[in-house]
């Protein structure tokens, strides 16, 4: 943000901070040196966004994280490199880095001041010659010498105060960190990944197709005419604002990328990617997606998986809504959710959700699958053909009769 001033700089890091919030589950609770590293690292991520979007493998659970989706390109534009010798005052400063490694640093920082040197001194020099008139037949020499003189005392302090810091450092090997003031709260913003076409639709009475619409011309009411055009270039419209795109393979047409599969995911994830698409790698939210849509999905042994797992998924989803309602925090159209909302609903369930279902030495890394065989062990899904549940009944129809 070099290129910006201070308001400018405020409002960017405004936006990047409440984007971050938006979509990191229970973030009052990360400590602030915490959450400036992760600030650090979401800039590497938007440093490297194209490289990895293109090498990380396709089930690498980061694709799905919502820090990673749909990054905006304003973000991804400015995430920048900068060297110690090339710094500027918005570049932050780093505790922990061993001290040879920022001694070599300021050395080469030392390196390219002297390279310089010669073309600033030339400069400094061209440029007293002429404010003192040395082209002309006025005698100035001594004024000469005293402008050379303060061009080289200038940059010999110059260089005499950058050994002396490294000097400095050498004895101590002390380093500062500098935290991120804190930003204040900019207007919400959220990306839109799935458009309600129905509700842009104008109420009709009766079901004209498409054919008939374009025979308007054969029609008797010019106002009828005129309510056909206009439903047709909102069709047109509204085709326009589509976010994914639909291809043809597996003998059948599918929304899916060809080599889509499901990643294992944390429990987290899974909720995120099962409400929320991934424009930029053509993944609706999972939510949306038809027994046709996952047929053609195979395990290594080439069984057929994808219903199978999708019949998982669904009670899974059905679990968190139910508690989700419970609360007052369940959204009913699947357009209607965003990250923010997600996470909103994800913080008001997560603590007992886990507590239930994820008891682990890393609870936030445990797999929904993994959570989901909890799940059925505990009934969670009020199966009536759950073993465990028939045995403790049966045991209690014993203890009865005795």
């Amino acid at each position: 943000c070099s290129d910006l001033d201070e308001d400018g700089k405020l409002a960017v890091m405004n936006k990047v901070e409440r984007w971050m919030k938006e979509r990191i589950p229970m973030v009052d609770s990360i400590p602030a040196n915490s959450w400036n590293l992760a600030v650090q690292c979401f800039a590497s991520v938007c440093y490297q966004h194209s490289y990895l979007l293109a090498n990380l493998d396709m089930a690498c659970p980061l694709r799905f994280a919502l820090v990673f989706r749909d990054i905006p390109e304003e973000f991804r534009n400015r995430a920048k490199v900068a060297f110690p010798w090339n710094k500027t005052r918005d570049t932050p400063r780093f505790n922990g880095i061993p001290p040879h490694v920022l001694h070599i640093a300021k050395m080469e920082e030392l390196e390219n001041k002297i390279d310089r040197m010669e073309e600033n001194l030339m400069s400094r020099i061209t440029a007293e010659m002429d404010t003192r008139g040395f082209s002309s037949t006025e005698y100035k020499t001594s004024s000469i010498k005293e402008a050379l003189a303060s061009v080289v005392e200038d940059l010999t302090k110059q260089l005499r105060d950058d050994l002396k810091e490294v000097k400095e450092q050498l004895r101590n090997c002390r380093h500062d960190y500098i935290s991120d003031p804190e930003a204040a709260e900019p207007p919400s913003f959220n990306t839109c990944t799935i458009i309600d076409e129905d509700a842009d639709i104008p109420p009709s009475d009766d079901d004209t197709n498409v054919a008939e619409l374009n025979e308007g011309s054969r029609g008797t009411d010019k106002s009828t005419q005129l309510q056909k055009r206009k439903a047709i270039k909102r069709s047109v419209e509204l085709m326009k604002k589509r976010k994914f795109t639909v291809g043809y393979h597996h003998n059948k047409l599918n929304v899916l990328p060809p080599k889509f599969k499901f990643p294992s995911m944390a429990v987290a994830n899974f909720v995120t990617c099962w409400l929320i698409g991934n424009v930029e790698e053509n993944v609706p939210a999972l939510a949306t997606l038809s027994s046709a849509d996952v047929l053609h999905f195979k395990s290594k042994s080439g069984a057929k998986i994808g219903n199978r797992v999708r019949g998982k998924m669904k009670p899974f989803m059905g679990v968190v809504e139910k508690r989700a309602r419970r609360e007052g925090v369940w959204i009913e159209k699947i357009c209607d959710w965003t990250p923010a909302s997600v996470t909103r609903m994800w913080n008001a369930i997560s603590a007992e959700f886990y507590a239930d279902f994820c008891q682990s030495k890393r609870p936030l890394e445990l797999g929904w699958s993994t959570a989901y065989g909890r799940m059925t062990e505990a009934n969670a899904f009020n199966n009536p053909r759950n073993k465990k549940e028939i045995a403790k009944r049966l045991l209690a129809e014993q203890n009865n009769l005795v």
